[in-house]
């Protein structure tokens, strides 16, 4: 006997996800051709899908961790963005560290505290 490939199987909560993003139309069109497919009506024979569903099942099927031939994509388990947040700020804090110390190090030394303001308000 012929191995089929396993077909994934998706929770109840993802199934009702699926099932309230498709309008009443789409969900009529997915269950015709749920109906082909099981009824294993040959390829050439089934009613064809409109762009607007087959985008959306793309869409679910990236969302549930499935890839285009049906098996699960592997999960590295380790995210990327943790990375580049640390180096992002790593940046930007070294940018504003930098300008701190060019800022005090060429700034002109306030002498206005050692003014008398007796002698400034004499008009001479």
């Amino acid at each position: 006997k012929e191995k089929k490939p396993e077909q994934p199987q998706f929770t109840e909560a993802q199934t009702k996800a699926l099932l309230a993003e498709l309008s009443p139309k789409l969900r009529e069109e997915l269950c015709q051709v749920l109906r082909a497919q099981q009824q294993n009506v040959p390829l050439d024979d089934r009613p064809p899908m409109s762009k607007e569903l087959c985008r959306i099942l793309q869409r679910f099927q990236r969302r549930a961790g499935f890839g285009r031939d049906g098996r699960r994509l592997e999960d590295h388990g380790e995210e990327i963005w943790p990375m580049y947040l640390g180096i992002a700020l790593f940046i930007i804090m070294s940018v504003l560290f930098l300008f701190l110390w060019l800022q005090e190090q060429y700034a002109e030394e306030d002498t206005s505290d050692q003014d008398d303001f007796y002698w400034q308000l004499k008009e001479w």
